[in-house]
């Protein structure tokens, strides 16, 4: 067990834009935003497809696993989406049906905008099941025809954008080669085919438990995926688990949900048929065909299917966040200005201009509600550099919210980055980097897991130039986000020290 929780964990932590609740009828709020240019959507008639994520080097793995089957925590916005903009060809044999029934039984269970029919009608997720000609998978009739049938297709249908193929058993006995075959290939068809995302797959259980050839297979799978910012689906995972994130994986359970009860290493309880009994049919799971399996089996599968096409069109995994074409830098703007925290100037915001230390210091004297303190007082400070801006250096030196370059040098026309500016707001936050709670140069891995940021942009901002566009989306999400040890936000903080009045406040947060 110890070796799939640590897999596990190690998904979740390097991914945790993709943390999802493991119930299919719970509720929670996932602190996470959205970051359209981690995962770009464009047109390009040169390539089959046309949906293309930026510069691989730029993104992170999306792994859909057991945490990720709940339908009701993926917005509505997102899987419209998807129907709208993915065109998903899936090779597969019978286990790899269960996804697609598990479609099919939701699109009843669930109903718009979940739709998938046979045929992909309009309406309809475009889904086109076994269009290579056959039935085939990754490993039948061999493990390469796969790969020279999905070449073939794609020069024959440009409009494709995403592929899949699942296993059916043959990853219980192959062997490195075999494994290593399947990764060299999947890779080939990305260098080919750029603009499309291939999905990863791992093998169903067979019941030989965490010390079985399958289980090995799975994980050189699971992180050659994870090392090399891969889209995995994880078959294997989400049948380990039941819906209430139960664990069967050291209980040698197989792909019926057969597990081993009494610790005799043979199969005698069902999972699927224990969860099934004790949860209403038609409110909490519903009937569909689950080849080898029980319909729960395919009910998690058709749902973190949803989650993960959704992924692939920009959705983090934050259960609250819609599509709003005005949620970009410019949005976040317009939203500290009607706070009176990002001015701009008669000719605009320059967002896509990089800040200095200058501007970064006149951002978070507002953000402290100090602006007007800090005009009045005028504190001294060393620095000899700061002719403009003086007032607002003073008050950020006299609260010992900025330090200066050296000992003389402020450095008001220097660029910042994002662990700078991030290190501003961390400290505005009540975070020391002189005691410890954090370090400069990991400021930006400090805010994520405040969940100030994402896994996202975390990393689209540490490939990226940071510009005043950036400046206003974490200013934004800093003031949603709690003072250190407070019960409050920072924004809160602002109302009560009557910098923002409460109407004002309400209306940022109704967005």
């Amino acid at each position: 067990m110890k070796k799939l929780m640590a897999l596990t964990i190690s998904f979740s932590l390097a991914i945790s834009q993709m943390a999802c609740s493991k119930l299919f009828n719970s509720s929670g709020n996932i602190e996470s935003e959205k970051r359209d240019a981690v995962q770009n959507l464009m047109a390009d008639n040169s390539q089959p497809g046309g949906l293309a994520m930026v510069d691989k080097d730029a993104r992170i793995p999306i792994v859909a696993d057991h945490n990720c089957i709940d339908i009701n925590k993926i917005p509505v916005e997102w899987a419209e989406k998807a129907k709208k903009e993915l065109h998903i060809a899936y090779g597969h044999t019978s286990h790899g049906s269960q996804i697609t029934y598990g479609l099919l039984g939701m699109t009843n269970f669930k109903g718009e905008p979940f739709t998938y029919l046979k045929g992909s009608p309009k309406g309809s997720l475009d889904l086109r099941d076994n269009p290579f000609g056959g039935e085939k998978d990754l490993g039948n009739p061999d493990n390469k025809t796969w790969a020279v049938e999905t070449e073939k297709y794609l020069r024959k249908n440009k409009d494709i954008n995403v592929v899949m193929w699942s296993w059916c058993g043959q990853l219980s006995k192959g062997d490195d080669e075999f494994v290593q075959t399947y990764l060299e290939q999947m890779q080939a068809l990305e260098d080919e085919f750029p603009n499309v995302i291939f999905i990863y797959m791992t093998g169903h259980l067979d019941g030989t438990g965490e010390e079985g050839v399958l289980w090995q297979n799975n994980n050189k799978i699971r992180e050659f995926c994870l090392d090399n910012n891969k889209v995995l689906f994880d078959f294997a995972d989400i049948e380990s688990y039941n819906p209430d994130g139960e664990y069967f994986g050291d209980r040698y359970a197989n792909d019926g949900c057969w597990y081993d009860s009494n610790n005799d290493k043979k199969p005698d309880k069902n999972w699927a048929q224990e969860w099934q009994k004790a949860h209403k049919e038609g409110v909490d799971w519903y009937d569909c065909y689950s080849a080898h399996s029980e319909p729960i089996n395919a009910n998690m599968k058709a749902g973190a299917m949803w989650w993960l096409l959704a992924r692939i069109c920009g959705y983090t995994g934050n259960s609250d966040e819609i599509i709003t074409e005005n949620k970009n830098d410019e949005y976040y703007a317009l939203k500290l200005k009607e706070l009176g925290l990002f001015l701009g100037s008669d000719s605009g915001f320059h967002l896509e201009e990089i800040p200095n230390r200058l501007q970064a210091a006149v951002m978070l004297t507002r953000l402290t509600g100090g602006e007007a303190e800090a005009i009045s007082k005028k504190y001294p400070h060393p620095f000899t550099d700061g002719l403009y801006g003086d007032s607002y250096i003073g008050y950020l030196y006299h609260y010992k919210l900025t330090y200066g370059m050296s000992a003389k040098k402020f450095g008001s026309e220097v660029k910042i980055d994002a662990p700078i500016y991030m290190t501003f707001l961390l400290r505005v936050l009540d975070y020391s980097d002189t005691t410890g709670d954090f370090k400069i140069d990991t400021a930006l891995q400090t805010a994520e897991k405040l969940g100030i940021i994402t896994g996202d942009y975390h990393l689209y901002l540490s490939k990226n130039s940071f510009t005043r566009g950036d400046m206003a989306n974490l200013t934004y999400f800093a003031l949603k986000q709690k003072i250190k040890g407070k019960d409050f936000t920072l924004l809160e903080k602002l109302v009560r020290d009557k910098v923002i009045d409460n109407d004002t406040a309400e209306r940022f947060l109704a967005d």
